[in-house]
């Protein structure tokens, strides 16, 4: 039934949203962000419906015909299918393309093969699982190194669905958000942002003093300021300053990657005796990949084949004096149960010393054959029944992964595959195939003993991935206790329980799944492709693909125009049937066009601009002050339409009298490189209220 004071309108259009857990609340208020009508399906009404903000609340089984019409589903653009039943949430998306042949169907779904033949037979289809979308966030908050966030940008074919494709595809070009302090040491140190702006590096943040003064003032006024093209060119780089950098790299080659991610671990003693602390290191690291009864073995060994060698020197001092060659025989005997009636005759009357030295060997010897056929066992019943062994657990500079759930599994993965030492703690045995390469240590960690036993006071971060928030909170807490310097990242599920455990916690990065996921969803029910996501400066950045449509924000309108005006930063650009360019340059004049292909980062305000047309104002002038002599026209017209909203007879126009303000206020960054190009062609320019 309807909710009592639902308000009714007609002339936009509308997003549903079905499921109103913690998933389904967070959708709700990312999406009247967007200034969209949102109706809401659940089988009971929210204990506090007014603080959703929400349009219409109808209260039912989001699978029946008639509650989907109650919630105007004819009238919507998208539906959001967010419970927490996968089964009910395909059942509502098949009923709802009976009742509207054109909704997009935002779906949440772990089955990842069951989503690609949905979304190949229903069309316009994208299914996410919030898991999947958070657990990069995750891995990254627990390693405390320069690399924020990394994503791969593929084909146009494969980036289609990037976040639910389980077929091993070629990979594409890894791009990764890393920062850089600046050290007295620094190469970088006082250069100019627009020098390291260039060539493999492109600066979305500089974080310093001197930045907050810069042209970041124009957004103060705003609720949510932008993110991006805040920085000064022509500001020096000094000692303290921190930036934020997007780079490209070979995503075959990962050891620049992994590097990144292992700066924070080296020992300053290491480094002052490279040499010894390698050599020591490599020796530590296969000792501690042997397992409990191979180390025991060769332990064993070891020491038998000392005893060997005493042998051959002690049973000499026998008064009938054998030969070595008779000394080595007898001590091989012993060591394999042999008697004195097996030795020569010089052996039979060995003092009592040697004798008690002879039962030794053939202890020793008894207990490294038992080890052999035990070792030997292990490897015949691996090698026949395919059992999973699973590597030692790391004791030092390693991270503690703890709940092996949906996302558990996920966040491992990304730790695997880039090579950091973790170890997991799960109250139940995971299945053997599930990651082979993660030591698991089976307990709930709710206990000293059981956080002693992954070596907690010697980890480097632990991660509470549970899907119990407080008993997260407890693991934390408990772990801090027992390591003040461990790095805590922990999981909930409740976007206001999260802010209080921040309060609490202060040193502890707090990430609620719902939150993050959200954002992905309420993007997606707009017609955007979610690639990825990554957490930056305490907001989450959207990896977002546009494909431009005749009529919308973006069509016609120069990439320039695009980047600073919605705050984004184009990543990849594609123009139909062409090849894409990676970190396309913002002054070669380059228009959006009907098919275009446009990769941006961007914050969920700024996917609400680009959907409502709203864009930053522009309050940069910059005057033409004189032309030098000599100077090619032509040249100057061709940087005024790259640069500028204008055709050549437009440019030609504006230097028949100088010295002339250009008609169009500009932007901070767009002002100083027009004034860049211009200059470099031999016309003065100004630019009002920019400092050079």
């Amino acid at each position: 039934m309807s909710h009592p004071g639902s308000k009714s309108h007609t002339s936009r259009e509308w997003v549903m949203v079905c499921g109103l857990g913690s998933l389904g609340s967070q959708c709700t208020r990312a999406l009247k962000g967007y200034e969209i009508l949102v109706s809401a399906v659940d089988l009971t009404a929210p204990a506090t419906p007014n603080a959703l903000n929400l349009d219409l609340l109808v209260c039912g089984d989001c699978r029946q015909v008639n509650v989907l019409s109650q919630a105007r589903i004819k009238d919507c653009r998208a539906i959001l299918l967010v419970s927490d039943n996968e089964r009910v949430n395909v059942e509502a998306a098949l009923a709802a393309r009976r009742l509207n042949p054109e909704v997009r169907l935002v779906v949440r779904a772990s089955q990842q093969n069951l989503s690609k033949l949905l979304g190949d037979y229903l069309g316009n289809f994208v299914a996410f699982e919030p898991s999947r979308l958070a657990a990069p966030a995750f891995a990254l908050a627990a390693l405390n190194a320069d690399v924020l966030g990394y994503f791969e940008l593929k084909s146009q074919r494969q980036a289609k669905d990037a976040l639910s494709s389980t077929s091993k595809e070629e990979r594409g070009q890894l791009l990764q958000v890393i920062q850089r302090t600046i050290t007295a040491d620094d190469s970088w140190l006082g250069q100019k942002l627009d020098q390291v702006n260039t060539g493999s590096y492109q600066v979305l943040q500089h974080l310093s003093p001197q930045a907050a003064k810069g042209p970041g003032a124009l957004a103060q006024a705003q609720t949510a300021p932008p993110l991006f093209h805040l920085w000064q060119p022509e500001q020096r780089l000094q000692v303290g300053d921190r930036l934020v950098l997007l780079t490209s790299k070979n995503p075959t080659d990962q050891t620049h990657l992994r590097s990144l991610l292992q700066q924070d671990k080296q020992s300053p003693s290491i480094q002052t005796w490279p040499t010894f602390a390698a050599a020591y290191r490599q020796l530590q690291q296969g000792w501690s990949k042997l397992g409990r009864t191979s180390r025991v073995t060769l332990f064993a060994l070891t020491f038998l084949l000392g005893l060997i060698l005493t042998a051959i020197f002690v049973f000499p001092r026998n008064p009938q004096n054998p030969a070595w060659t008779e000394t080595l025989f007898a001590a091989l005997v012993m060591v394999i149960g042999g008697t004195y009636a097996d030795l020569p005759p010089p052996f039979s009357s060995m003092a009592l010393g040697l004798r008690l030295f002879s039962v030794l060997l053939t202890v020793t010897g008894t207990v490294l054959v038992g080890l052999l056929y035990a070792q030997l066992t292990n490897w015949l019943l691996t090698a026949r029944l395919r059992l999973v062994r699973r590597p030692p657990l790391p004791r030092h500079g390693h991270i503690v992964l703890v709940g092996l759930g949906r996302l558990g599994r996920q966040i491992a993965a990304l730790l695997v595959e880039q090579q950091q030492p973790l170890v997991g703690l799960e109250v139940k045995m995971p299945e053997d195939q599930l990651l082979p390469q993660l030591p698991v240590v089976y307990d709930s960690g709710t206990t000293a003993a059981g956080l002693q036993q992954v070596a907690i006071e010697r980890a480097h971060s632990l991660l509470a991935a549970t899907s119990d928030d407080l008993i997260n909170l407890e693991i934390s807490l408990l772990a801090r206790s027992l390591n003040p310097g461990c790095r805590l990242v922990i999981r909930t599920s409740d976007a206001r329980f999260s802010e209080d455990v921040a309060g609490l916690l202060p040193f502890a990065r707090i990430l609620c799944v719902p939150v993050l996921a959200a954002k992905a969803f309420a993007a997606a029910s707009l017609g955007e492709n979610v690639l990825a996501l990554f957490q930056l400066e305490e907001r989450t950045v959207l990896v977002t693909e546009y494909e431009v449509t005749v009529g919308d924000n973006l069509h016609d309108r120069l990439l320039a125009e695009v980047a600073y005006g919605y705050s984004v930063v184009p990543v990849l650009h594609q123009s139909p049937g062409g090849s894409a360019t990676l970190c396309p340059r913002y002054d070669k004049g380059l228009r959006l066009q009907a098919g275009d292909r446009l990769v941006v980062l961007a914050t969920s305000s700024s996917l609400q601009s680009i959907e409502q047309g709203t864009m930053l104002p522009r309050q940069w002038h910059l005057t033409l002050e004189q032309m030098r002599p000599n100077v090619d026209a032509l040249d100057v017209v061709q940087v005024l339409t790259r640069h500028l909203d204008c055709n050549l007879n437009h440019a030609q126009a504006l230097l028949t009298r100088l010295p002339r303000v250009l008609p169009q206020p500009l932007y901070a960054l767009q002002a100083y490189r027009l004034h860049t190009a211009l200059e470099r062609c031999g016309v003065r320019t100004s630019i009002r209220d920019w400092k050079l």
